[in-house]
């Protein structure tokens, strides 16, 4: 049995997707986080971009988050331990992560694999992206209080 609220697992794509359904009227709307990026490892076309819609309020099991990632739990473990991720609840099968988690541990994972960074690097690097995307947000904020004075 689930102890997390969770809609679904995010599916990452990967390049033009068909259309597949209109929208319904009864569609169920949620409140979402939207990450684009460019990824220059990809062996695909660098001028598409990825996007991750996930919904906010989510929250995953480890069980989830391990199959998501295709990783064992002593990975999710490990980032747990270094601050990486911060799970609510018992440690272990009760854990709960936030849907930040899932953002978190592909980027840990890719900066590992990839690049070769050991997860202490991984966690500064996390702190300052999470800085830089809290700043453009101020940024933001800023020109459009600008736009609506002039």
């Amino acid at each position: 049995m689930s102890y997390c609220r969770y809609a679904y697992l995010p599916q990452i794509v990967t390049g033009p997707r068909p259309y597949t359904s209109k929208w319904q009227r009864n569609s169920p709307l949620i409140h979402a986080s939207l990450w684009g990026y460019l990824d220059p490892m990809a062996e695909h076309d660098n001028s598409r971009l990825s996007v991750e819609l996930i919904d906010e309020q989510a929250t995953f099991t480890l069980a989830e988050l391990c199959r998501c990632f295709g990783v064992q739990a002593e990975v999710i473990e490990e980032l747990v331990e270094q601050g990486i991720l911060e799970p609510v609840g018992q440690k272990g099968r009760h854990w709960c992560f936030p849907s930040n988690a899932l953002r978190r541990t592909r980027i840990t994972l890719h900066l590992r694999r990839d690049l070769g960074v050991n997860l202490s690097g991984a966690a500064l690097a996390l702190d300052l992206l999470e800085r830089i995307d809290e700043l453009d947000a101020r940024l933001r904020a800023v020109d459009r209080q600008t736009d609506g004075n002039t």
